[in-house]
């Protein structure tokens, strides 16, 4: 795994957070690099983009790594 936040989802409920993050964990290594890939090509740390954002408001996250793995969930 990477040490940096190449992904992430906002959603409007924890709920909903949990249901994308099943169905991301649920597809293949080739799957979420493809995802990650049209999100964000150059693999660039997102860690202080969505620190900003989650300053913002009520926001539910979930993080990705670049395996797919759940890193950080927040609800504010």
């Amino acid at each position: 795994a990477l040490p940096i936040l190449v992904y992430y989802q906002m959603t409007e409920s924890i709920d909903s957070a949990i249901f994308r993050e099943r169905q991301i964990k649920g597809g293949s290594r080739e799957k979420k690099i493809e995802l990650i890939n049209e999100f964000n090509p150059e693999w660039k740390d997102l860690y202080f983009d969505i620190y900003c954002h989650c300053l913002q408001g009520n926001l539910a996250l979930r993080l990705l790594d670049c395996v797919g793995s759940p890193t950080v969930t927040s609800s504010q």
